[in-house]
């Protein structure tokens, strides 16, 4: 997988954090 491509590609959006009210379970029960 060339990370070029999905560079040319702008339908994909960017790596962003996870929003607060979307954070995964696990990522919660981890800090914990």
């Amino acid at each position: 997988m060339n990370h070029d491509t999905t560079a040319n590609n702008p339908d994909p959006a960017p790596p962003l954090p996870w929003p607060e009210h979307q954070e995964p379970d696990m990522i919660l029960k981890g800090d914990l």
